[in-house]
């Protein structure tokens, strides 16, 4: 998204394989989620299963033509029934249910007319900037997770360790709470004697810097190249929050 942007492209469409997991990562990378559906495959039943209406902005029933058309509007009027029962995400937006055909192009264009409305709408609320907020202190948190698990595994002690204690757990003779507090405080230990990583750059050890950096909001084109690139480089390769700010970390 972040290549992109920095091309100049200020719609950027990102597609899922549809397997369930990955709707629950992109959601909350964009600003308007659309659930694709098409009538007569179990497509219905498997959008309410894996969850993805509660994240839906948007639910269009594709393929709504010929033969398939009666069967694309009843479709689509059992997701109108199902969104009744799900409570908006925002006040201001409740999800419609479209039908469309990428085939024949019929009801593209009032897709994409719902789309602006909806940036129009939240827009105007302040949501939408609140929702780009809370997604980058979540990515925040998603980064400050990765690089804790790749700085603790990257330790041959540990992941030695944890084998052992793996196989203690299965075996029913320790609880997994007490596998965790004795993984922990091994990793402690040795962050404590000042053993390396196998990835330096994730290392956690002192750190004291201050940085203000410039940052612009993926999906939005700030119009300066600088500013935006300038946000992957904020906190070691990051991804910086929204506006200008000044962020100082310590580690002792």
């Amino acid at each position: 998204i972040l290549v992109c942007e920095a091309a100049g492209y200020d719609v950027v469409l990102v597609e899922t394989v549809g397997v369930g997991q990955s709707e629950t990562v992109v959601a909350d990378m964009v600003d308007f989620f659309l659930v694709l559906m098409i009538a007569g495959a179990g497509d219905d039943l498997q959008g309410i299963k894996k969850g993805v209406l509660e994240l839906a902005d948007m639910v269009a029933i594709n393929k709504a033509d010929g033969d398939n058309r009666s069967r694309a509007e009843l479709a689509a009027a059992d997701y109108r029934s199902a969104l009744h029962l799900i409570r908006p995400a925002s006040p201001t937006w409740t999800p419609p249910v479209l039908t469309c055909s990428g085939l024949t192009d019929e009801g593209l264009d009032e897709l994409w007319a719902q789309i602006e409305v909806h940036r129009e709408k939240l827009s105007a609320t302040g949501e939408l900037e609140e929702r780009r907020r809370g997604q980058q202190v979540r990515w925040m948190w998603s980064m400050l997770d990765d690089r804790l698990r790749d700085d603790l595994r990257g330790r041959p002690e540990v992941t030695e360790r944890i084998g052992e204690l793996e196989a203690l757990v299965r075996r029913g003779e320790l609880t997994a709470s007490m596998a965790v507090d004795d993984v922990w405080q091994l990793y402690l230990d040795l962050r404590g004697t000042g053993a390396r990583p196998r990835h330096p750059e994730h290392d956690l050890g002192t750190l004291s810097t201050t940085a203000t950096c410039p940052v612009a909001r993926p999906g939005v084109p700030s119009g300066d190249a600088a500013s935006d690139g300038a946000r992957g480089r904020c906190r070691g390769g990051g991804r910086g929050g929204a506006g200008h700010g000044r962020a100082r970390a310590e580690r002792r």
